[in-house]
């Protein structure tokens, strides 16, 4: 799977989940844009399937049905998995632009859920990759940040939550550094993080982040490694000689 198709996927991921932030304020107009989000989603990944596969194929004012009868002559199937369900949720895209009419909230919950359950199924199917793998971070242009915070993703969806700090960590702390370098000004960290679900908590008293103070050294020294051109793989290896290779930038020795 290449860059720029993960990159059309990613926008399929975020515009179903940016249906729920739609539906959750229950509004007349949100419940339509909520339905649109999870329709233009699904075109989308039609479209891109259909545009590799059959890449002289027309796709302008093609329709909805001739997208699904498409996309199903490509991937070898008579019938289309949640193709019932495809189809009616483009009837309620059609009744909501059209004639302004929509559902209630428990309809709209059941559209995104299939629809999500689409783009899993044909992405592994179609892609051998797992949708769920696919992140913002596909967007990050500097490779050396990209792949630290696919390691932080990656450790994120299996809860280890300090290998997927310190990864993302290092990616602030080199902005940090190089903000601080062009302005010629320090630029300090908060004292208090706030994690969605979980409040607020202070960086002092956390016994998680006294365990990360503790590795701030170990932080710095990856930074510098990964600031003279090397991978994270490399600064890994090296750290493992950090006994015996030592040299100084500025006022510190990193070992």
């Amino acid at each position: 799977m290449i860059e720029s198709e993960k990159k059309r996927i990613l926008v399929c991921k975020q515009l179903i989940e940016h249906s729920i932030f739609h539906l959750e304020n229950n509004t007349f107009i949100d419940k339509i844009l909520s339905i649109h989000h999870l329709h233009l989603a699904v075109e989308i990944f039609l479209k891109t399937i259909i545009s590799i596969k059959s890449p002289k194929k027309n796709l302008h004012n093609i329709n909805f049905y001739e997208l699904i009868n498409s996309f199903e002559k490509i991937i070898g199937e008579e019938s289309l998995k949640y193709k019932s369900e495809l189809l009616e949720l483009n009837n309620t895209r059609n009744f909501g632009q059209h004639s302004y009419i929509t559902l209630d909230i428990e309809s709209i919950s059941s559209f995104y859920y299939f629809t999500k359950n689409f783009l899993i199924y044909y992405t592994e199917k179609i892609f051998n990759y797992e949708f769920e793998y696919i992140s913002e971070s596909i967007l990050i242009e500097n490779i050396k940040y990209s792949k630290l915070m696919e390691l932080s993703d990656k450790a994120l969806r299996e809860n280890d939550f300090y290998n997927a700090f310190v990864p993302s960590y290092l990616v602030l702390l080199s902005i940090i550094y190089i903000i601080s370098e062009k302005f010629e000004r320090d630029i300090s960290l908060p004292n208090t993080i706030t994690i969605s679900g979980n409040g607020s908590f202070s960086l002092n008293d956390n016994p998680f982040f006294k365990e990360i103070d503790k590795k701030m050294d170990f932080l710095f020294e990856m930074l510098i490694l990964l600031n003279l051109g090397l991978n994270y793989e490399d600064v890994k290896f090296i750290d493992k000689y950090n006994n015996i290779i030592s040299f100084r930038i500025g006022s510190r020795t990193i070992r």
